[in-house]
């Protein structure tokens, strides 16, 4: 015969000895609290520079962050739509050295990379470069030069 009462105070003293070793209740999961993902860092190319021909794309990924699906994609720069266009998609990624972009199929132009990047443990982190200037068939804009005076 089953003595409930007996097994409601093993319950009670397992309870309590799983929470004295930090232990989760029964049917409760430790999970951390809005995991911060790891930055992502795009290292070629930077914000608004100026390309021309088939140009690297070279990302710094944490240590220790397995990537399970990498996706690289580009957009126009003053596009509300929110349209992009797969450069390169890849399960499993290895390398800092993403891809190649070949931008000379592209009109001359500002563009927009977005990269997105899934770990294995399920987090996805992302990064966008700005104000990429296309300009395989247009010089490349230089800074105009400005008079300093000489120092005293």
């Amino acid at each position: 015969m089953l003595n409930y009462a007996d097994m409601s105070v093993r319950r009670v003293f397992l309870l309590l000895w799983m929470t004295a070793l930090g232990l989760p209740p029964f049917g409760r999961v430790a999970r951390a609290q809005n995991p911060t993902p790891p930055p992502l860092v795009v290292v070629a190319p930077r914000p608004g520079e100026a390309l021309q021909g088939t140009v690297d794309i070279v990302i710094e990924v944490p240590r220790g962050s397995p990537m399970a699906f990498g996706g690289l994609y580009f957009g126009y720069a003053q596009d509300a739509s929110g349209v992009r266009f797969p450069i390169w998609e890849a399960e499993a990624p290895r390398g800092e050295t993403l891809t190649q972009w070949d931008t000379t199929t592209l009109t001359d132009g500002d563009y927009t990379l977005y990269l997105l990047i899934r770990l294995e443990n399920g987090l996805e982190l992302q990064a966008t470069v700005p104000g990429l200037r296309v300009r395989n068939y247009t010089p490349i804009e230089t800074p105009t030069p400005t008079l300093t005076p000489p120092p005293p």
